[in-house]
């Protein structure tokens, strides 16, 4: 199967690359609802996540070390449409930011239901284009 790129977007994650893989795995499957697989694609990353070809949104998530600095992973999110890649980043600054259980990070009034609500609003709207 061929598969364009249109649009990617690059992030820094502060922190260990293992631990960061939970996190965004935890995100993905919290909007995918469970259908974001591991492939072995990587592209010179860590990791890479994507979804099933039956998904209704289509994206590729990568997750790499920061070789000039010492725990920060890097985050390359490609989307087939100009304007997904920042729906998913704005949904992982929101989500990966948050306070965890030791209270490390910062509080969010947003409901996980209303951010990915969002993030599906934005990901439709690109779909009708």
């Amino acid at each position: 199967m061929y598969h364009s790129i249109f649009a990617s977007e690059v992030i820094e994650l502060e922190g260990n690359i293992e631990e960061n893989n939970i996190k965004i795995l935890a995100a993905l499957n919290k909007f995918a609802e469970g259908s974001v697989k591991f492939s072995k694609k990587t592209k010179g990353f860590k990791y890479h996540y994507t979804n099933p070809w039956y998904s209704r949104y289509s994206f590729d998530i990568y997750l790499g070390e920061f070789a000039k600095r010492d725990n920060v992973s890097i985050i390359r999110i490609e989307a087939p449409k100009y304007g997904m890649e920042k729906s998913f980043r704005n949904y992982f600054k929101e989500e990966l930011q948050k306070k965890d259980a030791m209270g490390v990070g910062s509080a969010t009034t947003t409901t996980p239901e209303d951010k990915i609500e969002k993030l599906e609003k934005n990901l439709i709207s690109y779909l009708r284009d």
